[in-house]
């Protein structure tokens, strides 16, 4: 459609390259995205702010986070959304610390965190909980739990959580991979509206910390309640059958998988 455009002689606005970063970002196509981003430039739009965060929101997605971070840098000023946009990119490419310590000088710029911040943030605490690492990490990791907590807070603070399906399934996520069960219980019960990601982030809250008998138990609710596993589920109930040694149960389930389930086993 752009070439058409082009071939119409019809001029581009900031609309138009807002539009077509999405795309680039959404196919990851970071070679189009580099030459609609000198298209851009040529045309005098990249000190846009909308152009400029879905600039780094592309090249986040593409992969390319130092090119991220230079337009993130270059901003002659920055929104929430741009904010949102680099936090985003290092949550995409699973580097929790630095969405964090990003996090950190946001809130000390004085910008005022909306709610895709705090989903983009609990995400990268849960991140940096799973990384293996030195000291160093394990400090951050304390911090990113704590920060996790604060965000609950916030969160509760601000709105009814309930009432938000994103934030509340990407809370319990959090939890989830931090090993805190009571409180991924917490945030699961108080989840008005429940979904298959819902239940695969409790089941394998549950299986990552060897809780056999609860992942069990789940699994079988969650079908009482009308939803459908799928491979993310049978991935958590072999992994808890594992570490529970229950070598019957897991033939059982891996059986099931594929004849009532119609899921055909993959590498994982």
């Amino acid at each position: 459609m752009y070439g058409l455009m082009k071939k119409d002689c019809v001029e581009p606005n900031e609309f138009t390259f807002v539009s077509l970063l999405k795309a680039c970002g959404n196919m990851r196509d970071l070679n189009s995205g580099r030459n609609i981003h000198a298209d851009a430039r040529r045309r005098g739009f990249e000190s846009d702010i909308f152009i400029g965060s879905t600039l780094v929101s592309m090249y986040g997605k593409c992969g390319d986070i130092k090119r991220a971070e230079s337009v993130f840098k270059g901003l002659s000023a920055r929104n929430i959304v741009s904010w949102n946009a680099m936090l985003s990119a290092y949550v995409e490419r699973g580097n929790g610390a630095k969405a964090l310590r990003l996090y950190r000088h946001m809130l000390d710029e004085g910008v005022t965190p909306d709610d895709l911040t705090s989903v983009i943030s609990l995400q990268a605490c849960g991140l940096l909980v799973q990384e293996k690492g030195d000291i160093l990490s394990d400090d951050l990791k304390l911090i990113a739990l704590d920060i996790g907590r604060a965000l609950h807070v916030d969160v509760l603070c601000s709105n009814n959580f309930t009432l938000d399906v994103f934030i509340g399934t990407t809370l319990l996520d959090m939890y989830s991979k931090c090993g805190l069960l009571a409180k991924a219980q917490e945030a699961f019960d108080n989840l008005q509206v429940k979904d298959v990601v819902a239940w695969n982030s409790l089941i394998a809250g549950y299986a990552q910390e060897g809780h056999c008998h609860e992942v069990l138990k789940c699994f079988e609710q969650m079908q009482k309640e009308g939803f459908v596993p799928d491979e993310v589920t049978f991935l958590s109930m072999l992994s808890a059958c594992s570490h529970s040694g229950k070598l019957d149960v897991a033939q059982t389930y891996y059986e099931n998988m594929s004849r009532k389930y119609g899921i055909s086993p993959k590498v994982e």
